[in-house]
Parts: C-alpha cells; structure tokens; sequence
C-alpha cells in the first residue's frame, strides 16, 4: 500500500506526523517538476521544428543544385 511517492498526509510515520507543510511543499515539488517537464517539452520542439526547417532548407539547396546540373548538361549537349 505505501507508494515510493506517496502524497505526504496527516497520517503518522516513523519521524512522526507529516504536516501541512510537508504537503504543501510536495504539492509545490510536484508543481516545479510539472514545469520544468513542460520547459523541455517545448524546447524539444523549437529543436525539432529547426531542424526540420534546416532540412527543408537543405532538400531546397539540393533541388536548385540539381537544377543547375542539369541545365548544365543541357548546355553541354
């Protein structure tokens, strides 16, 4: 029954009885971490949505190189 992140509660434990501020401190613990999680989240998808944006860059530079290749082997017939 006792989870390893089990919500601190009146209830009494070996140091003795948990109170209000050990609840409100895991409440602000769990709300930090909630934030953090959220942070890297959304830096996770700026990161992807430039490399998405290089990539596309990139598959455009290829596109206009081999527009230039073939040009030139359309000169060169």
């Amino acid at each position: 029954m006792w989870a390893i992140w089990r919500i601190p509660t009146q209830e009494p434990n070996r140091r003795g009885i948990v109170g209000e501020n050990a609840k409100s401190l895991w409440e602000e613990t769990v709300a930090i971490c909630r934030h953090i999680d959220m942070a890297i989240g959304f830096a996770l998808s700026i990161l992807t949505a430039a490399l998405l944006g290089r990539a596309s860059l990139l598959v455009y530079e290829l596109d206009a190189l081999d527009q230039q290749l073939i040009d030139e082997l359309v000169e060169a017939a």
